[in-house]
């Protein structure tokens, strides 16, 4: 069975206030702190921010790196340059946003397009400009969200109540269940 447990999701447009993120979606149903659990090597998958919109779902895989934040050389990865030049290549968020978006594209009905972005939320990073679009500082989520709404066009709605209904009959919003998740994730190699 595959389950997404999430806390809190948000319900009647109320926003929680927890994070800047968030907040940022004005208007729309959004999640924090969530993980979904899948049948794979790794059976669950954090997902830090979802947004379910009329004119799309949207992943957000958040990271507080306080650097220059650039292309790497090394597939799937950035380049994190600190104040002091030391580099760092890590993991690109829009990579580990990819089996979460599947499982979303798989569980739910083929209501509009599922789409993940990384954000970079420390006010410290910079972000180069041969950045992928879907890699983003906090400034950057309402000029790409409605860069996506203008995208999705004269297309039919998302039904947002349907599809947070939808997301919530995989949703298990306990506190044990996202532990078991954080214990599982620090388990792994």
């Amino acid at each position: 069975m595959w389950r997404i447990v999430a806390t809190p999701l948000v319900q009647r447009g109320k926003l929680p206030r927890r994070r800047n993120c968030t907040r940022r979606c004005n208007g729309f149903a959004a999640t924090t702190s969530t993980c979904t659990t899948a049948r794979s090597l790794f059976p669950t998958a954090e997902i830090d921010h979802l947004a379910v919109t009329p004119f799309g779902i949207f992943v957000f895989e958040t990271k507080n790196w306080s650097s220059h934040i650039a292309p790497s050389t090394c597939s799937g990865s950035l380049t994190c340059t600190a104040p002091n030049g030391q580099q760092e290549d890590r993991r690109c968020s829009t990579d580990q946003n990819r089996s979460k978006i599947r499982f979303l594209q798989d569980q739910l009905p083929r209501i509009g397009p599922v789409v993940g972005a990384g954000i970079f939320a420390s006010s410290n990073s910079t972000l180069d400009l041969r950045l992928h679009a879907d890699l983003l500082s906090l400034d950057d989520i309402p000029h790409w969200l409605r860069a996506k709404r203008d995208a999705f066009g004269p297309s039919k709605p998302v039904d947002v109540f349907k599809t947070t209904a939808a997301l919530l009959e995989h949703a298990d919003g306990s506190s044990a269940a996202l532990s078991a998740h954080k214990l599982r994730v620090a388990r792994v190699p």
